[in-house]
């Protein structure tokens, strides 16, 4: 019997290998195959080339990699596609298991980075009569750790609770989503099961923080409401479950706002590119993916409307996007996480939103926020070094101009904050600026500011660091 066993075994694994080439020869397939003898002679890619062809033409390839997917999430309860599979029908996005159990940890260094940017932002906003708050959306293992595999031990004091404690210590002003969230009645309706983001009701969770911290006024539609305000709604294609079972188009509903007609009937929107004027279909047809929709502008003819907003946001910004339209006049929503204010005039809004989820924290020092330097006052400061650093100016822009570089490390502690003074080679004024905090994706300590284009000059510049030059430079703009 054991013998027989094997044998099927056998049969069953040497069918698996074969299919696929069996399929491939008999297909029909009109990739052009390579030859191992060409008329030159060898040819010495002809594993590669034909590696390439069999790969992109192999029939049944989908159905192959949702099998697998299958088998792996639903046998073994293992990751596959970069997805975890969870009890309950949760599926997680394998990119935050590191921020759940706290594996990669931004540095003292870029946290205080990272917090540095946004109270600069914060300030800049102020500066032009426009009111600011940081909105970061939780992983949803976050909030539904419970749902995760056993084997991943959910830590304590994670990136996203870090920043919020230095932004407070920097008095930012910042929407508390995690907390809400963590806090509702049912967390179980907040998040589609099959896909990273929240459905219309977190979102409208995540809205309500947002207005709150920006003080901004709730259209008396949208106040106060309840799970009980939505309803199951039709099914719609989920990112986890695309990226398990690539040959199923496999629906998920969730729960959407009653009666939402009033949202979409009182909103227009402007996306570049699109093919029609209807709302609702431009709010389904929302790819961010796509260039064309990396810039949206609403208005809202709604009695209950006031004010602008100017918004950088990510993914979890779509399903939150028919509320804000719905509370502001103008809106305008930017997929990015870089603020250039030499195009965008904060002047001309009356609120401004930085919203990026959990995973992407990072990002934050990692950007470039195109805002003129605010002016300092400094008081002593003392020669450490001129070679500590380095100092360029780039002239490349029309509008404003660059000025950068980077920081040896042992000048540097972890709050350490970072100037450009300076003096026109001519009148000999002196003018300090506070930089930007940056860091590069290897872990190399930068900086930048900018400020507006003028007539050309040439300029002694000092990097300090807190109270000490580290480095000089003679630079022109």
């Amino acid at each position: 019997m054991a013998k027989i066993f094997k044998k099927i075994y056998i049969a069953i694994f040497i069918a698996i290998l074969v299919t696929p080439c069996a399929a491939f020869s008999v297909s029909g397939s009109s990739a052009e195959l390579p030859v191992l003898v060409e008329d030159s002679g060898l040819n010495t890619d002809f594993s590669g080339e034909a590696e390439d062809a069999f790969e992109s033409n192999m029939p049944l390839k989908d159905e192959m990699i949702t099998l697998n997917s299958l088998i792996k999430s639903k046998v073994f309860k293992s990751e596959s596609a970069n997805v975890i599979t969870g009890s309950g029908g949760q599926l997680f996005y394998s990119e935050t298991t590191d921020d759940y159990i706290n594996a990669s940890q931004m540095s003292a260094r870029e946290i205080f980075s990272s917090a540095k940017t946004l109270a600069l932002i914060s300030e800049y906003c102020q500066s032009q009569g426009a009111g600011f708050t940081f909105a970061a959306v939780s992983n949803k293992n976050s909030v539904l750790g419970e749902y995760m595999p056993y084997n991943f031990v959910q830590g304590s004091g994670g990136n996203l609770e870090n920043l919020s404690g230095a932004l407070s210590d920097m008095g930012v002003n910042q929407a508390e989503i995690y907390g809400a969230l963590t806090n509702a009645e049912n967390r179980d309706s907040l998040y589609y099961k099959t896909d990273t983001h929240w459905n219309s009701y977190g979102a409208y969770i995540g809205f309500s923080q947002i207005i709150s911290s920006l003080g901004a006024a709730m259209p008396q539609e949208l106040a106060n409401l309840t799970e009980a305000d939505f309803e199951t709604a039709n099914g719609r294609s989920t990112d986890l479950s695309s990226l398990l079972f690539t040959a199923l188009d496999l629906q998920e509903s969730s729960l959407q706002l009653k009666n939402s007609e009033f949202l979409t009937d009182k909103i227009k929107i402007t996306i570049r590119g699109a093919d029609t004027t209807d709302t609702v279909k431009l709010l389904a047809q929302i790819d961010d993916k796509d260039e064309d929709f990396s810039q949206i502008k609403t208005t809202c003819a709604a009695s209950g409307a006031n004010g602008s907003l100017l918004m950088l946001r990510d993914s979890f910004c779509r399903a939150m996007l028919p509320y804000f339209a719905y509370t502001y006049k103008e809106a305008l929503f930017l997929k990015s996480a870089e603020l250039n204010a030499y195009i965008y005039d904060l002047a001309e809004y009356d609120d401004f939103v930085y919203e990026i989820v959990e995973r992407n924290l990072e990002n934050i020092i990692e950007s470039r926020q195109l805002i003129p330097a605010p002016e300092r006052e400094l008081g002593e400061v003392s020669l450490e070094n001129q070679n500590g650093g380095t100092i360029t100016a780039n002239t490349d822009y029309s509008d404003y101009v660059m000025i950068s570089g980077e920081i040896d490390a042992g000048y540097i502690s972890d709050d350490s904050c970072i100037y450009i003074r300076l003096t026109d080679s001519q009148t000999n004024e002196s003018r300090c600026y506070e930089a930007f905090p940056a860091q590069s994706d290897g872990g190399v300590l930068q900086y930048y500011m900018t400020l507006p284009a003028a007539e050309q000059a040439q300029y002694y510049a000092e990097l300090i660091v807190d109270s000490a030059v580290v480095a000089t430079a003679e630079i022109s703009f």
